[in-house]
């Protein structure tokens, strides 16, 4: 088929594919230009054509000042623009009506307003897709805001910051991953001070020397911290910092963040409630892209705080929910019951401050359990907890955890056997059906691709030729080594018109490289080195090699020795033609050497395999929808 296809284009075989070699220099130069443009190029289109993350840049970006040297801000602007005018504080960074669509619908930030201060550490809380981690990637760059402004001081290169997954080399080790990022900070020359002091404060002493991907979570979440305050970075930004780290070493990363927020400016998001209560001077809290409050911790416990909790652990049929209130309420009027789970506890909130009254229903409480009535209480303060879920929970409508497990689980069957691999079949059709309906341009080119392909093939092979004519001069230039035991250079000369001949007093045997021997000293290696000396920078230019014998009893006997180069289709026409030459005995008599080429799809000589892969390019089409990966599992 290969050669068949060859055949139809005319290709004349070889020629010139191995004789001339690129000078080294020349070409060395040319793959050194070929690499800078290409990486010029892919840099350029990068800025003006970024792809998930960055910033784009117009296109004639490199024609602008503002692009080389960093635009100036009139410093009495900048200090109006920094000072804020209750405080007086000086703001590091000021976001002011910051906007990020994804989309034409979708809003991850909706007109978000903040300022962070030095020394100071403020912490973002919100819900899953509050836009906590894209307010992160507009600071830093990796997004580019729709609209509004961010301001801040001294640039970006003065940002440090911690990913909410770890980025890390995993064959470098923790020493080599500090002095990497100590190194691309500027930092040549004290990054040995600064991996011990970072490794001190971080408690990765014992471990410098292990390779990153053999860390556990806890311990590649420390490295990340350390690298992200590498330098003399005014600002951090810690995407949850303490995920991942056991209750021990979370409270020793609070003591660190709080003596590491002198002359700095930290932001940082979390999911644990006690830890934004415990480091930050002020909590921002997002929902549905909107800050709702921005206050202090003691502001937002006082403003959004709901009093204190009672909590009893009731006894069963000892008493009931509504007989304990009854004995409570006396004491505490405002008093509500927010939580009540059978025979379990019950929840009271009130509003009212300590005092004798509050105490007197502490004395019916410990009155209660005495006479064995309650197993027990206690009573607690408005947390953070308590005010996160007010704020988000005012915009949201919620159903209690009964209901929605009901309404998940009713009325479900386990199925098994093989009625559970026919759902699952039919649940990986539906998805992959799903996405080519989404993706539907790349599912329409993998059905149109080798049908298109399929098509093109079967149109050019029936416009191929069948018969290809061998030429011995397609080869050249190139030289053939013969020796003759018949005087008659005529018709040795006479096969080729542009090739050279050379005569050797060499037998054929003598050329052949044998397994007795080492390749080395076999005259075929010496006769080919000393070609290659005497012709530097070309391959070599012998194809061919014959030893026409003396005829016995009327048969021509010609040993030929061919390259490895060619396809051995020319020794046969040069020995025809040789042959006919001499039978003939004349030497401008020739005889053409004509190839026939078969094509199978067409007799339908298949053999098992390739009946299977014509199949198979049939039904590729329908493969591309089929969920396969079902039956890897089972």
């Amino acid at each position: 088929m290969i050669l068949h296809d060859l055949a139809g284009r005319n290709i004349l075989f070889f020629e010139q594919i191995y004789r001339f070699v690129p000078i080294y220099f020349p070409t060395l130069f040319i793959m050194i230009f070929y690499c800078l443009f290409v990486w010029l190029l892919i840099w350029y289109l990068e800025k003006v054509l970024p792809s998930q993350y960055g910033i784009r840049l117009k296109w004639n970006f490199l024609f602008q000042r503002t692009y080389w040297f960093s635009k100036r801000v009139d410093e009495v602007d900048m200090e109006n623009f920094l000072t804020d005018s209750d405080d007086n504080k000086r703001s590091i960074v000021r976001v002011k009506n910051l906007v990020k669509k994804f989309g034409i619908d979708t809003i991850a930030i909706d007109d978000v307003s903040f300022d962070l201060y030095e020394n100071e550490i403020t912490c973002l809380l919100g819900p899953n897709g509050s836009g906590k981690t894209t307010i992160f990637n507009c600071l830093i760059g990796i997004y580019q805001q729709t609209s509004g402004t961010i301001f801040i001081e001294n640039q970006r290169n003065s940002i440090g910051y911690c990913p909410q997954h770890d980025i890390l080399f995993d064959y470098l080790t923790i020493k080599e991953q500090i002095e990497f990022y100590a190194i691309a900070r500027g930092y040549r020359n004290d990054r040995q001070r600064i991996v011990s002091e970072m490794l001190r404060l971080v408690d990765l002493e014992y471990a410098k020397d292990n390779l990153c991907r053999n860390l556990s979570g806890g311990m590649k979440r420390r490295l990340s911290l350390a690298c992200a305050f590498i330098g003399e970075n005014k600002i951090i930004l810690l995407d949850e910092p303490s995920s991942g780290l056991d209750p021990s070493n979370r409270r020793l990363l609070w003591d660190w963040l709080r003596t590491m927020k002198q002359n700095r400016t930290l932001l940082l998001t979390t999911h644990f409630m006690e830890e934004s209560d415990a480091l930050s001077d002020r909590i921002i809290i997002l929902s549905h892209g909107q800050i709702q409050v921005d206050a202090t911790t003691m502001k937002l416990k006082e403003q959004y705080g709901s009093g204190y909790k009672l909590i009893v652990n009731k006894k069963s049929n000892h008493i009931s929910t509504n007989e304990l209130y009854r004995n409570l309420v006396e004491y505490l009027p405002q008093m509500i019951v927010e939580t009540d789970l059978f025979n379990g506890d019950v929840v009271f909130r009130t509003n009212q401050q300590p005092n004798e009254e509050f105490l007197l229903a502490l004395d019916q409480l410990e009155s209660m359990k005495t006479k064995n009535q309650i197993e027990n209480y206690g009573i607690e303060n408005s947390t953070i907890d308590d005010v996160f879920f007010k704020i988000t929970s005012m915009n949201q409508t919620h159903q209690t955890v009964e209901k929605q497990c009901d309404s998940i689980f009713k009325d479900q069957q386990l199925k098994t056997g093989f009625h559970l691999y026919l759902n699952q079949f039919i649940g990986l059709l539906i998805q992959t059906l799903i996405i080519r309906y989404r993706r539907w341009l790349l599912t329409l080119i993998l059905i149109l691709l080798p049908i298109i392909s399929n098509f093109y093939q079967q149109n050019s092979n029936s416009n191929q030729t069948d018969q290809y004519q061998i030429n011995i001069d397609s080869l050249n230039p190139q030289t053939i080594l013969y020796k003759s035991d018949i005087n008659k250079p005529e018709f040795i000369r006479a096969l080729s018109s542009k090739a050279k001949f050379e005569c050797r007093k060499e037998n054929i045997d003598e050329l052949i490289y044998r397994k007795t021997e080492t390749f080395q000293n076999s005259f075929v290696y010496i006769f080919l080195t000393e070609r290659r000396l005497n012709r530097p920078y070309t391959y070599t230019d012998i194809y061919l090699a014959f030893h026409l014998r003396k005829p016995l009893n009327n048969t021509y006997r010609i040993d030929i020795l061919s390259s490895n180069l060619i396809l051995n289709y020319e020794t046969i026409s040069l020995a025809s033609n040789l042959v006919y030459k001499l039978i003939r005995n004349d030497s401008n008599a020739s005889i053409q050497t004509t190839i026939k080429y078969e094509d199978l799809t067409k007799t339908g000589e298949y053999n098992v395999m390739q009946l299977l892969q014509t199949a198979l390019n049939r039904l590729s089409c329908l493969f591309q929808i089929i969920p396969l990966t079902l039956f890897s599992h089972m």
